[in-house]
């Protein structure tokens, strides 16, 4: 999901305040526009007060049936970013199931050649 899309295919409104794993966050549900040309029924996020993070968030289907959720956890400093450093994804209908991404390292703002985004370069195995 990009980010243009929440922002321009969804209206927003604050459903609530909640803790997520100790830190306070707007609960934030995402209905899509009317003819927006977007996957999910609803989305609702948790959203930190302090860095504006998304710590939860849960999409759901046309029908308002949860599909998945994603945690996002042990926000650390990295390179200057205040950032989630863990993020889980939960299927709903496949209890036990569940994918755990980690970042153990990241660098930001750092130079790449233009030359990298070539055709040839995106289209070659590694």
């Amino acid at each position: 999901l990009n980010q243009r899309s929440i922002v321009v295919d969804y209206n927003h409104s604050i459903a609530g305040e909640e803790q997520v794993e100790g830190w306070d966050c707007w609960r934030i549900t995402l209905s899509p526009k009317p003819d927006a040309p977007v996957v999910w029924g609803k989305m609702i996020l948790w959203v930190t007060k302090k860095h504006y993070l998304i710590l939860k968030s849960e999409y759901y289907d046309e029908e308002q049936l949860l599909i998945k959720t994603e945690l996002a956890r042990s926000i650390k400093e990295i390179d200057g970013r205040i950032i989630p450093t863990v993020y889980e994804l939960i299927p709903a209908e496949e209890s036990g199931n569940r994918t755990i991404v980690e970042l153990n390292a990241i660098k930001f703002n750092i130079d790449i050649n233009d030359s990298f985004f070539s055709l040839r370069n995106l289209t070659q195995v590694k």
